[in-house]
């Protein structure tokens, strides 16, 4: 479960997502006041000993949610903006230099928001967790037990280290086939199950991210945890 702060001009207009949010079983506290307080005081007190992601409503100006950014710079915050779509490739780069982590956009499923709140509280959580003699002590990944397709799909993401591998071609090099519907809920399948492998077999954390409308990488914990001597 996770704390997330939802900052609009309307909480009417946010139920539909706030209940998804707590469907998933994480608290949110909306709040329509937070930026014309923040404004005024021109001051936003430390907020990751309550929340750890922050949501940004699509109410929000880009000038308003650019001096937000501003605020939360240094803290340990993960960013996500509501979107009625998707922005440009070049667009998101640039709102991610900025701060952005992730964007909420209106057509999401649960599964796929699922997946994203949980890869980043998971990644909070986890940076309390190791230290840095556990950071040394790293297992292989040839001694995870885990099938071939298993194992090539993790040595593919591992190559890419923090770059992110779409769904389409990740079928493309584990199958050789496009990555058409039947592929596409095939692969889903797998990594809900390597997820739970790794889990299982006490790597921890969410090891593997899926950021939305882009495909798969590795969380930094993961490569903090496992090494590899297979050339790939």
């Amino acid at each position: 479960m996770g704390q997330i702060l939802f900052i609009t001009k309307c909480i009417e207009r946010e139920r539909f997502l706030e209940g998804t949010f707590r469907q998933l079983g994480h608290e949110v506290f909306l709040s329509d006041q937070f930026l014309t307080l923040h404004i005024k005081r021109d001051t936003v007190a430390s907020l990751t000993d309550f929340f750890k992601i922050i949501v940004l409503s699509e109410t929000l100006t880009n000038q308003e949610v650019l001096l937000l950014l501003k605020s939360f710079k240094g803290q340990s915050l993960s960013i996500f903006r509501e979107v009625e779509r998707l922005p440009t490739k070049k667009e998101q780069q640039l709102w991610t230099e900025r701060g952005i982590n992730e964007w909420l956009v209106k057509d999401m499923m649960l599964e796929e928001i699922r997946e994203m709140l949980d890869g980043y509280i998971d990644s909070s959580k986890e940076r309390q967790i190791f230290t840095e003699e556990e950071e040394n002590e790293k297992r292989s990944l040839s001694s995870l037990a885990l099938n071939s397709t298993q194992l090539r799909f993790l040595q593919i993401l591992y190559r890419e280290h923090d770059q992110i591998i779409s769904r389409e071609k990740m079928c493309e090099l584990l199958w050789e086939r496009p990555g058409n519907a039947s592929n596409l809920s095939q692969l889903s399948c797998l990594v809900k199950l390597l997820r739970k492998k790794l889990n299982d077999q006490g790597v921890e954390g969410e090891s593997i991210l899926t950021v939305w409308g882009q495909g798969y990488r590795l969380s930094d914990t993961f490569f903090k945890q496992i090494t590899t001597e297979i050339k790939i």
